[in-house]
């Protein structure tokens, strides 16, 4: 039974993206999504949790995409996990590893402000998900260090933070992703990608807001908002 918010709302979120499926979007991957500790103590978790991508919601690097319907629109810099293999609940940290065909950049858009109140919501809604974009994957990187994170906006940097205090081992997350979706009924599978969250604080953009986000040696990546 889905006798919980955290039941439900994943039962939903799958629910939906099966529907979206079933409408023709193609599969992308997934998303880590509430990442912060102080969040998850607000809602009662005890780690993060998953979301969705799928390429009804994929940009093109350099595209503009609409806020029209958007309350809270920002951008997050993110590290995109690329799974060459598919990977079971309880994977071990070197079977993780070996599914990890290469690393590249992401950027996501969300929309979402607090109070970060209802579990139910936010993962039914997709963890705040509007739109994402993807860099080349990087096949000779499977590690993050030395990655620092930056988002300008025009030409000034709004943030900046080191890509490996905030994501850690994507083998971890990897091995994470794989576990909690298995415990909602869903998988990782070959070719899909993970964004691996947050980086840095999200960037507020509004109208008119050209954004560049760089992951250092993983590439740049940009969107613009009308």
């Amino acid at each position: 039974m889905n006798d919980t918010p955290l039941a439900a709302g994943m039962s939903d979120q799958l629910g939906r993206r099966a529907a979206d499926l079933v409408a023709g979007a193609q599969p992308v991957g997934w998303k880590m999504g509430l990442t912060l500790d102080a969040v998850q103590r607000q809602l009662g978790l005890d780690g993060p949790v998953v979301g969705y991508l799928t390429s009804a919601t994929q940009l093109a690097n350099g595209a503009t995409h609409r806020l029209a319907g958007t309350e809270h629109p920002a951008v997050e810099a993110e590290v995109a996990i690329h799974l060459g293999a598919a990977v079971p609940p309880g994977a071990g940290r070197d079977a993780a590893r070996a599914a990890i065909a290469g690393l590249g950049p992401a950027i996501e858009v969300v929309d979402a402000a607090p109070p970060f109140e209802d579990l139910y919501s936010i993962l039914a809604g997709d963890v705040f998900h509007r739109a994402f974009v993807l860099g080349p994957a990087d096949s000779s990187r499977a590690d993050v260090e030395g990655i620092e994170a930056t988002i300008v906006r025009g030409e000034t940097e709004e943030a900046s933070a080191s890509a490996a205090a905030a994501t850690g081992d994507p083998a971890d997350v990897v091995r994470y992703a794989a576990d909690f979706l298995a415990d909602h009924g869903g998988e990782l599978q070959a070719g899909e990608c993970i964004i691996a969250g947050a980086i840095t604080p999200a960037v507020p953009v509004s109208s008119g807001d050209r954004i560049a986000v760089s992951l250092g040696p993983l590439g740049e990546l940009t969107v613009s908002f009308e």
